[in-house]
């Protein structure tokens, strides 16, 4: 759960349908979002893991890549 009101201003900006959920749904994004830290080129999700839900990125870069049934690298762009 964020309890810091920094974390509070960042919710309301970056989810544009923010003001139009009422305040129990707020509420209940709040009580479900956690801050995670991650390092770089650590894995942070694979389809054997459980699925991690919405990844909201506060400061950095995520890349997001499959591997073609050749085994090459396709990354998806944002």
């Amino acid at each position: 759960m964020i309890n810091k009101k920094n974390d509070l201003i960042f919710l309301q900006n970056i989810l544009s349908f923010w003001d139009k959920i009422d305040r129990e749904q707020q509420n209940k994004i709040i009580e479900n979002t956690v801050n995670i830290s991650y390092l770089k080129g650590q894995n942070i999700y694979n389809p054997t893991k459980e699925c991690l839900s919405i990844i909201l990125i506060k400061k950095g870069e995520l890349r997001t890549y499959i591997l073609s049934e050749e085994g090459k690298e396709i990354t998806f762009l944002g």
